[in-house]
């Protein structure tokens, strides 16, 4: 709870601070949204390492392949990092380059999760192929 805080706080100050500046002094306003981004994202990155610590505990528990998960967490972590890129360039008046950005996060889950989809196809050829 208090680290939600702490991220709304700091969020709310780097916002303020960047639209005060935005009008007079741009390329500072820019900075000042990719610090607070990189502050905000290191705080929840430490969130994510407790939950995913927990979570491997209830996997190891239930006696789930952990490479299914972390095939999971992964491309979960893809989509973030390729959506805060592309916002990130939105808001420097980049938007083709955000469009850009977010396709190739888009590409690279595909190709994480083709070992997954491949396996999937052939266990249905072999369920259709008995029949």
């Amino acid at each position: 709870m208090t680290g939600l805080v702490r991220i709304c706080g700091v969020g709310i100050i780097g916002g303020m601070l960047a639209i005060m500046l935005r009008r007079e002094r741009y390329e500072i306003a820019l900075v000042v949204t990719l610090v607070t981004s990189v502050i905000i994202g290191g705080q929840v990155v430490l969130g994510v390492g407790e939950l995913l610590s927990e979570i491997n505990n209830i996997i190891a528990e239930c006696g789930v392949d952990i490479k299914y998960f972390s095939l999971c967490v992964k491309a979960v972590g893809l989509a973030y990092v390729s959506q805060l890129g592309a916002e990130i360039l939105r808001d420097a008046g980049e938007g083709a380059i955000a469009s850009k950005v977010e396709a190739a996060g888009k590409i690279s889950i595909l190709l994480l999760t083709m070992p997954v989809i491949t396996s999937f196809l052939r266990l249905c050829l072999k369920a259709v192929n008995s029949i």
